[in-house]
């Protein structure tokens, strides 16, 4: 009886990766659900954080307490 259930979860669970992996190849859409697409505007840092130190680390910063 405990194989047949852990065949059954087995099943189950590759029939959803199928599912999963028809509806990401087949790019379907969901009713009700809209995608955002984000795209970068600006790739140049700020000019306030080119001073920053990375030579301090948090390690030391921790053991100063």
């Amino acid at each position: 009886m405990k194989k047949v259930k852990l065949l059954q979860l087995i099943v189950l669970i590759f029939i959803s990766g199928l599912i999963g992996y028809y509806f990401g190849i087949n790019n379907v859409k969901v009713p009700g659900k809209t995608t955002t697409i984000l795209t970068v505007v600006n790739k140049e840092a700020p000019a306030g954080l080119s001073l920053v130190d990375f030579s301090y680390t948090f390690w030391k910063c921790l053991g100063q307490s």
